[in-house]
């Protein structure tokens, strides 16, 4: 679990062994998973989160789940003085991933934007292969950023 600050938001990134097989296609499990992980989030961070937020939860297969946590300071009323409440938004996606240098593959289509070298995977990979693959990462690319670069590539070889 990774977690970062950026642009008023928290991200966490989760790779698929700390999904502990959740069922994507039930939302009272993504319910409590999420709720799992915010907690654990709050105790391993020494971070207060209560009130009323938002998460977009971007999946990808051979990755797992990137969480952007929004707080709807907004929405805050004392109801929600010492708890959390959620609203939570599942986009099934397939990552990009940027990377210093790589060989050329059948398991991933390589692209350059703006003198960086992009990747994304066409297999699924194994355990052990994507975890040799996730220590070459320098960032991950998902959502709309992801989109917008992908308008911009260019495809290597």
């Amino acid at each position: 679990m990774k977690l970062i600050f950026k642009d008023d938001k928290i991200i966490l990134y989760l790779n698929k062994f700390n999904m502990h097989n959740v069922d994507l296609n039930d939302k009272k499990e993504i319910n409590k998973y999420t709720k799992h992980i915010l907690k654990r989030v709050q105790k391993n961070y020494n971070i207060v989160l209560k009130g009323y937020y938002t998460v977009n939860m971007y999946f990808d297969n051979n990755y797992g789940i990137i969480m952007e946590i929004i707080n709807e300071e907004g929405l805050y009323i004392d109801y929600f003085e010492n708890n959390i409440d959620i609203n939570i938004k599942l986009y099934k996606d397939s990552f990009l991933y940027e990377v210093n240098d790589i060989n050329i593959s059948n398991n991933y289509d390589t692209y350059i934007y703006d003198n960086h070298i992009y990747v994304s995977l066409k297999n699924t990979f194994s355990d052990t292969l994507m975890t040799k693959f996730i220590e070459k990462v320098i960032n991950i690319k998902y959502g709309i950023e992801k989109k917008q670069i992908f308008k911009k590539l260019k495809v290597l070889g």
